[in-house]
């Protein structure tokens, strides 16, 4: 099967996303004034798809232990280059790897961070993700999922995906591919296995100006995702 990511990060330097998602440093953020009486020498970071590390920035610059997997080797020679050329405090270990089985020892992050990766993952891969997760996060470790909303599930066009032989399975422009498991299954996989400590939908949208310029036109959803943050029971 073709890697489709490694074609993405060859392709160029586009692809490689320049700056951290707030969301992602205001969890470092809260989980460090949360654990104030540990040291973050102690803390340890995953990012699953974690692309260029960019995300993963603060919370080596403030010690943290940081880790990243991606399948993309073209990705992960780029993060390890940054990481290695900024020389930050809690430095950075990235390899190619894919979300199940993850090759780290049990109980060991403190944080997990889903940015759009799991979303890439048909329901079996999905599923042996979440309970790999389960494994190596620490009681009381914090995780970022960022599932799919049905507005996004409905707006990607649908192309046959018998050459690939995928369930639950839709692709965008032909290339990415994009599950369609919808927030209650997705809620179904966690098995009452974390605290939700906060839900939110983020929706963007594309548009054209008429050409009068007057008004809107042609509004379509670019993306629309779930964010969820959940503490490990």
């Amino acid at each position: 099967m073709k890697n489709l990511w490694e074609e993405l990060y060859i392709s160029g330097d586009d692809a490689f996303i320049k700056c951290p998602y707030g969301i992602v440093t205001n969890i470092v953020k809260q989980y460090v004034q949360d654990n104030n009486h540990k040291n973050t020498k102690d803390m340890n970071i995953l990012e699953l798809g974690c692309g260029s590390g960019v995300n993963l920035y603060y919370a080596a610059s403030i010690g943290m232990n940081v880790y990243g997997i991606d399948i993309s080797p073209t990705a992960i020679e780029h993060a390890q280059k940054e990481f290695d050329s900024k020389k930050f405090i809690g430095g950075g270990k990235f390899k190619v790897s894919t979300f199940a089985p993850l090759e780290y020892n049990n109980d060991f992050f403190d944080i997990v961070i889903d940015k759009g990766g799991l979303v890439c993952a048909d329901k079996h891969l999905l599923t042996n993700a979440i309970n790999e997760i389960c494994r190596v996060i620490k009681k009381g470790g914090v995780v970022l999922f960022t599932p799919n909303s049905e507005l996004r599930i409905n707006a990607i066009n649908i192309y046959n995906d018998n050459d690939l032989c995928l369930k639950n399975k839709i692709f965008k422009n032909k290339d990415i591919q994009v599950n369609t498991i919808n927030l209650n299954e997705f809620f179904k996989i966690l098995d009452n296995r974390f605290k939700i400590l906060s839900l939110s939908r983020s929706d963007k949208y594309d548009y054209n100006l008429s050409s009068s310029g007057d008004y809107i036109e042609n509004i379509t959803i670019a993306n629309s995702m779930y964010s969820i943050i959940a503490e490990y029971k």
